[in-house]
């Protein structure tokens, strides 16, 4: 009989990475959970099934988080319990979980023989399909959309037929800077592919998968995706060979340059519209908004995924509307507190010396690792001046590409004996309870989405009693999102406020969405415009008050001003 050979150290976790890992990038990536709440599910049961493993799964080695990261589970818990808005607060904490975890599982890969050529390979994939979608949002799906909107409305005032007639397209995901940061992610492995295959066939592939990807990248004409992808192409030229590489490193420079002029004599239009409206004064504006918020909240911060309520606060003359900082880690620090800093902080020095030991080709799978650290470098690069870390359609697949480039191979499993004696008891149970609430999280939240969006097509078509239905179902799927309460009381306040019934269902909506997110200015303008239509002017000039103090530059919510139906005073 023949003896059984004992897997080697690690061997029984290597089919579960790659496989998972390739899925929740191809998930992500595919169909951004920001837009797609299914997907949202899927992320965080892909998430979920991986904590699992990788504290229970046989032969497992140290992936998680290092234990001195448990001190800082306290300082979250008390960031997300004392956010004004208790259900943004869990959804961004659901995220950052999601982003952790991904990294893990990139870490995992390190010491994998297929799984970094899985996990590149499938990025390239879905850039080339992101980058195809945005040719053809370009060239085809725009004009027609644009020519569709001018012939109902040529003076559309929203600034669609704005947007649609610049022509800079989004591919799969919300904005084009998203998508610029996402081939951010892709190109640096691209140029490393297209210089090192040995075979003439590869490099022709990989060549002509970086003029498609840069392509869609000029179309977008970020400025901030720009940047990021020339800082990941010159991290990239690092690791390839001395031979010519200063020439190439000026010829991206040059070609950053003059890109970065091209966006902004495209763009002129644009910024010419408002006072302030450049994007370098927009985003110095931004800055120091979140400044003045850590200022004023630094030990816990204003509460995660609160940044766009607390915001019109902080804002003065000539600054823009938004919900982002556009800094991540300026946004991250506002919302959590200033302890976030400090996993940043490690995240920044542990990227510097897996870039360093792989400039030197240090530790095997260096090859690898390389192109991943560029594509991650220029996400880190990115967030200076944008928030893609807020947006899982990118957020994730950095999170996979840092995991990898910073994971050290060898060391997973050098330490996997001492690792398969078994987890302890307590960490079990958090890996169980942890799992079990991300699930929960993710089929809740989109569950509760899906309801609301439905809700939202009922009203457009009028029909305002199966929205109330479906506004009703998706309260109960999550009974702490402000949103469908906001937007029940708001259709009834345009459509049916005199009707007393109706009246009634929005002015109990109104109330209860002022008590879920008693931050937001909109929520407490739209509870006075109830105490108005009651007649109650002592409550309704409260209320407006209230939404003044919160967004003091909004003329509508000065008390003197005139609110729908009123004369001017």
């Amino acid at each position: 009989m023949r003896e059984k050979v004992p897997d080697p150290p690690g061997a029984g976790v290597r089919p579960f990475l790659p496989a998972s890992a390739a899925l929740l990038l191809a998930v992500a990536a595919a169909l951004p959970p920001e837009t797609n709440p299914w997907s949202l599910a899927a992320c965080e049961a892909i998430a979920a099934a991986a904590i699992l493993f990788l504290v229970f799964g046989r032969n497992r080695s140290p992936r998680l988080p290092p234990a001195w990261a448990l001190i800082l589970l306290p300082l979250a818990a008390l960031s997300v319990l004392t956010a004004p808005g208790r259900a943004r607060a869990l959804d961004e904490a659901a995220l950052a979980i999601v982003v952790v975890l991904a990294g893990s599982l990139g870490r995992g890969l390190a010491d994998d023989r297929r799984g970094p050529k899985l996990l590149l390979a499938t990025l390239a994939a879905l850039g080339c399909a992101a980058a195809l979608l945005a040719v053809r949002q370009h060239a085809v799906t725009y004009p027609m959309q644009a020519e569709a909107v001018r012939a109902v409305d040529p003076a559309e005032p929203t600034g669609l037929l704005v947007r649609l007639e610049a022509g800079r397209p989004s591919g799969p995901f919300t904005l084009p800077a998203a998508l610029g940061g996402f081939l951010a992610l892709s190109l640096p492995s691209l140029l490393v592919w297209a210089v090192r295959s040995a075979r003439p066939v590869g490099r022709a592939v990989a060549a002509a998968a970086l003029l498609l990807q840069g392509y869609a990248l000029l179309l977008t004409r970020s400025l901030g995706a720009l940047a990021a992808c020339a800082v990941g192409l010159l991290l990239a030229l690092l690791f390839l060979a001395p031979r010519g590489r200063a020439l190439a490193a000026l010829a991206i420079l040059l070609l950053a340059i003059l890109g970065g002029g091209h966006f902004l004599h495209a763009r002129r239009a644009e910024m010419a519209a408002a006072p302030g409206g450049d994007p370098v004064s927009l985003r110095a504006g931004n800055w120091g908004a979140a400044l003045r918020m850590v200022r004023d909240h630094p030990l816990f911060g204003s509460g995660p995924g609160s940044f766009g309520i607390f915001y019109p606060r902080y804002m003065r003359e000539g600054m823009n509307e938004t919900r982002h900082a556009h800094n991540s880690y300026l946004q991250a620090a506002a919302g959590w507190g200033l302890w976030i800093l400090l996993p940043l902080l490690v995240l920044m020095v542990r990227f510097a010396q897996a870039v360093r030991a792989a400039w030197r080709g240090a530790g095997a799978g260096a090859d690898l690792r390389a192109p991943a650290l560029a594509g991650g470098g220029a996400f880190l690069f990115h967030n200076l001046g944008d928030f893609t870390l807020f947006l899982p359609g990118v957020a994730i697949p950095a999170a996979l590409l840092l995991g990898l480039g910073i994971g050290r191979p060898g060391a997973e499993v050098a330490a996997a004996p001492r690792a398969a004696r078994g987890a302890p008891a307590a960490r079990r149970a958090a890996a169980l309870l942890v799992a079990a609430a991300l699930a929960a999280h993710g089929v809740t939240t989109a569950r509760s989405r899906t309801l609301l969006a439905g809700a939202r097509e009922s009203a457009e078509r009028g029909d305002l009693e199966t929205a109330a239905l479906l506004a009703q179902r998706s309260a109960a799927a999550r009974p702490d999102n402000a949103d469908t309460a906001a937007f029940l009381a708001q259709m009834i306040l345009a459509h049916r406020i005199e009707d007393d019934a109706w009246r009634a269902v929005g002015e109990r909506a109104a109330e209860r969405a002022v008590s879920l997110e008693p931050e937001a200015a909109i929520l407490h303008y739209t509870r006075a415009l109830y105490h108005q239509a009651a007649g109650e002017s002592a409550a309704a000039f409260r209320e407006r008050h209230a939404a003044h103090l919160l967004y003091p530059l909004k003329r509508l919510y000065r008390v003197d001003s005139p609110g729908p139906g009123e004369a001017p005073r």
